[in-house]
């Protein structure tokens, strides 16, 4: 595994698209957007499931 990770860059351990996203977006706005929404959706999943309920 850490054969894999070495070569690609052992500076970078956020994955590509993090970074891309910030090359890309001049304001950081846009990462803080993606974030929120990833976590929307796993307390969606979460609810649905029943498993954990707020």
């Amino acid at each position: 595994m850490s054969k894999e990770i070495k070569p690609v860059s052992p500076v970078r351990p956020i994955a590509p698209v993090g970074a891309v996203g910030l090359r890309r977006s001049p304001s950081f706005g846009q990462l803080r957007q993606w974030l929120n929404y990833s976590c929307r959706l796993a307390k969606q999943r979460r609810s649905k499931d029943g498993q954990e309920q707020e």
